[in-house]
């Protein structure tokens, strides 16, 4: 392999490098960002939760979707928070 191929084949794979990581930064961002709307999500299912008293029946029908949805959110911080701590 000449010297001119070998420079042209490592300036194509700085190139590469370089698009996939910024990729790899859009993707971070845009994780970020899911991230703190989920956790804000779960702060007002939680928050609401707390709040419901379930002496009516219409309340305890809002407790329940209340607390369905607190649970799936809980589901869902547990996993994306796990991967960060075993890193």
């Amino acid at each position: 392999m000449l010297e001119g191929e070998y420079i042209e084949l490592t300036n194509q794979l700085k190139k590469k490098f370089d698009e996939n990581e910024a990729t790899v930064n859009k993707l971070k961002a845009i994780l970020d960002e899911v991230r703190k709307s989920i956790f804000c999500f779960y702060g007002l299912a939680r928050a609401l939760d707390n709040l419901i008293d379930d002496d009516d029946d219409a309340i305890l029908e809002v407790k329940t979707i209340s607390s369905i949805l607190r649970h799936e959110l809980s589901e869902s911080v547990n996993k994306m928070i796990c991967p960060i701590n075993n890193h």
